[in-house]
């Protein structure tokens, strides 16, 4: 068996998991928590049309959990279009069996609608009597889906008109009632920062929602992403300046040092008591001299790229040039 068979069945038994609202085993979590972004990724791609919808589930789940941006996976769009494809297949059969007869035996008591179906309701109104009735039994799916309704309405989202129709019914003031933020939302991104210790189940209706807020470009990793790379820009840039500022002063130090030696030289060579000690000491004082403008030439180079990054730039004191016995130096 390959590993990507082996990855593949770890997603069907996480979607299906998720699907059927049943917590997932400490072994499936630590495997969502460790698997590598190119395996899933590759995994995803070679997924059948008839578990698409599943792995979409299982996938959308690890990627909020690990901070990734789905529409950033390269088959992510395929994975989406066979999950939606099939979920029109179904919407299809519904509508050839006159939309009026009864629900498939065992359906009506089987587990919530998966995230899939929800979707495909929503925007297309398939799959009415299945939702509806989900949501006839069961109040908290009937609450998370009124939720996903008016959060996917007031993001501009295309909502069907059976699922209006159904919302109003549930409560008439609900459409005239400005929302706060989407509650079901919200806590879908709280829960994508839970790791260790927290139960790694997502109702299937803020599933729903992630899939349209993905396939709309207003998923919330991608502002995530631009605000943490402006971060790393700006401690990258943090990192420049400090290291030209210690440059800087490195150079300033060693400036001072040449300074000194040149004022040492010029005292030798006046206090000089023959020729010989005189030229000895000029000799000192005009090597002093040539590394000092070399150095002063850097200070002044360290200190333009300093001010450049945003840093007041240092100015080196100048050095005294004049020669020794010059009366009217005022350095001396």
């Amino acid at each position: 068996m390959t590993e990507t068979t082996k990855t593949s069945e770890k997603l069907i038994a996480i979607g299906d998991a998720l699907g059927r609202g049943h917590e997932l085993p400490r072994s499936l979590r630590s495997w969502m928590e460790a698997i590598d972004r190119a395996e899933l990724d590759a995994t995803l791609d070679s997924i059948a049309a008839e578990h698409a919808e599943t792995v979409q589930r299982a996938f959308l789940r690890i990627a909020l959990a690990r901070g990734w941006s789905p529409a950033s996976f390269a088959a992510f769009d395929t994975l989406r279009e066979k999950a939606l494809a099939k979920a029109d297949s179904s919407a299809t059969e519904e509508t050839s069996n006159g939309g009026d007869g009864p629900l498939p035996d065992g359906l009506a008591d089987a587990a919530l609608p998966d995230d899939e179906v929800v979707t495909a309701y929503i925007t297309r109104g398939a799959l009415a009597r299945w939702v509806e009735a989900a949501a006839a039994r069961n109040k908290g799916f009937a609450e998370e889906l009124a939720s996903c309704i008016d959060a996917l309405g007031e993001a501009g989202e295309k909502v069907s008109d059976k699922a209006r129709a159904w919302r109003k019914l549930l409560d008439p003031e609900a459409e005239a009632a400005p929302q706060a933020e989407p509650a079901n939302v919200v806590s879908l991104t709280a829960a994508a920062k839970k790791k260790s210790g927290v139960s790694m189940y997502i109702a299937p209706i803020a599933l729903a929602a992630a899939v349209v807020l993905v396939a709309t470009g207003a998923f919330v990793f991608n502002q995530n992403a631009k605000q943490a790379e402006a971060d790393r820009v700006a401690a990258a840039e943090r990192q420049r300046d400090e290291e030209r500022l210690r440059e800087l002063e490195k150079l300033m130090k060693e400036l001072e040092e040449q300074n000194n030696a040149i004022q040492i030289a010029q005292r030798e060579a006046a206090a000089a008591k023959n020729e010989a000690e005189r030229e000895l000491a000029m000799a000192k004082l005009h090597a002093a001299q040539e590394q000092q403008m070399k150095t002063s030439a850097a200070v002044r180079a360290a200190a333009g790229k300093a001010g450049a990054g945003g840093s007041s730039p240092v100015r080196a004191k100048a050095a005294c040039t004049c020669q020794a016995g010059d009366p009217l130096c005022s350095c001396l």
